[in-house]
């Protein structure tokens, strides 16, 4: 116990019921747990950022080839005079 002292008058008693390396411990399980949320979470934002993107570039494949589908096509097109 340390004494908390102003003025040479003792207001009180300071004690830590934790020794600095418990402390230390704990603080370092509480970081290696958020450092595994954070590595969770930006390979689940990966992985979402990779589906998304197959699924859209699929959907620019097929535009894309129903553009030229239709350029191939269009030169067999007949009009009918009115």
């Amino acid at each position: 116990m340390l004494p908390i002292e102003r003025n040479g008058e003792i207001l009180g008693y300071i004690w830590a019921n934790e020794l600095t390396e418990d402390i230390r411990r704990q603080a370092w399980k509480m970081d290696v747990r958020i450092i595994i949320v954070l590595t969770a979470g930006l390979l689940i934002s990966l992985l979402l950022i990779v589906l998304f993107s197959r699924r859209l570039s699929a959907n620019i494949d097929i535009i894309t080839d129903g553009l030229s589908t239709l350029a191939q096509n269009s030169h067999s097109i007949t009009t009918i005079a009115r």
